[in-house]
């Protein structure tokens, strides 16, 4: 019998693993290395830790012990939100009281606490600014991804163009019910671009 090597996996989205939240203040290095090493062994071997909707406070105490921590396995990280839909539904279990208007200042705050190493922000397209802040990332060469949002098929063409090209756990986070064929689901689906 041969063996199969396979190369690994890269987790665009991962909140936490083996027990560890990474949206958890001060994590200890050996909390991160233990949740790094569970990855691997799933066939994990690069991943963004994500960041959901938070102060900036809050984003910055979560960030800090991964900006210390030195495995090749993190290829930066993911911010989800704040910048979302607020309403039930596509707001998911993000809180409510930290979903921001997108805003190029706030983006760069995050970044420059994350050490420059955002590589991934999901945001909802059909917030007033959200074109902008694309724009600005992608710029900067951090990937776009649509989420926790009700867009129409317009304001999905819109982030496309302006540079979105990924969608963040498509059909989770919708609203409770969607029109049969004309949702943020099937204007995803349809764009071949995400």
């Amino acid at each position: 019998m041969t063996s199969l090597t396979i190369p690994g996996f890269f987790d665009l989205q991962v909140n936490g693993f083996g027990g560890v939240d990474f949206n958890t203040r001060g994590l200890a290095q050996e909390q991160i290395a233990v949740s790094v090493n569970a990855m691997a062994k799933t066939g994990v071997t690069r991943c963004l830790p994500t960041f959901i909707t938070s102060s900036l406070d809050h984003f910055s105490a979560c960030v800090k012990p991964w900006l210390e921590f030195q495995d090749p396995a993190v290829a930066g990280f993911h911010i989800e939100g704040p910048y979302i839909n607020p309403q039930d539904g596509p707001r998911g279990a993000h809180p409510r009281a930290f979903v921001a208007a997108p805003s190029i200042e706030d983006f760069d705050r995050r970044q420059d606490a994350a050490g420059g190493r955002i590589r991934l922000i999901t945001l909802a397209p059909e917030i007033p600014g959200s074109l902008a802040l694309i724009e600005h990332v992608v710029a900067r060469g951090v990937r776009v991804s649509i989420g926790h949002s009700d867009a129409g098929r317009e304001q999905i063409k819109s982030a496309v163009l302006a540079g979105a090209t990924l969608t963040t756990h498509l059909g989770n986070a919708t609203a409770r019910t969607i029109q049969r064929y004309d949702n943020v689901i099937w204007q995803q689906l349809a764009c071949d671009e995400l």
